[in-house]
């Protein structure tokens, strides 16, 4: 019994892990790439903020778009995960020009909020949100909740799931949490 116990666990875990990093990633042309911010302790930026900024920087190359957005504020640094994060893509050669900055945004759902109102002041329609694979099924969740079509890209290698682990069953948690904050907005 115990044995039939401990496989259903590891059966649902599995299944749990796959689901959450299957999501469909899109390399199409958008109006708007938004690059999503990552805590930078000590104003240094983290390896899953990497992560994403490499994949934003890929998708930049390989594709048309008009505006990068990236988000994030001071949470843990003097200077904002913005600013950090267009440090390091203008570094690596992603013209300043495109880039606008969402610094007011204290966790995914403002990012979004605060992301469609840019969109919406630049007349811009389409966008591909940028970030880690553990998140993207959150993102796709609270932007259905808004009624706002987002496509979603992240780094997606053998390598980089092995790190999000404990990060991807962290979510379940995280996902009652929005569920109550949309639900607060009257968007559950």
């Amino acid at each position: 019994m115990l044995l039939i116990i401990i496989l259903g666990i590891i059966l649902i875990s599995v299944s749990f892990f796959i689901w959450m990093h299957s999501t469909s990633l899109n390399k199409n042309d958008s109006d708007t790439l938004i690059i999503l911010g990552y805590r930078c302790i000590n104003n240094i930026i983290h390896p899953l903020l990497e992560e994403r900024l490499k994949a934003g920087k890929e998708l930049a190359d390989s594709i048309t778009y008009k505006k990068i957005i990236l988000t994030g504020g001071k949470v843990v640094s003097d200077i904002s995960e913005a600013i950090i994060m267009k440090d390091y893509l203008i570094e690596n050669g992603i013209s300043e020009e495109c880039i606008t900055l969402e610094m007011e945004a204290n966790d995914t759902i403002e990012n979004m909020v605060n992301c469609i109102k840019i969109m919406q002041k630049n007349k811009l329609t389409t966008c591909t949100v940028i970030s880690n694979s553990f998140h993207l099924r959150r993102i796709l969740y609270i932007c259905d909740r808004l009624n706002f079509p987002v496509s979603v890209y992240c780094k997606r290698d053998f390598k980089t799931l092995l790190k999000q682990i404990k990060l991807t069953f962290s979510e379940a948690r995280i996902f009652i949490f929005v569920f109550l904050a949309l639900k607060k907005l009257g968007r559950s």
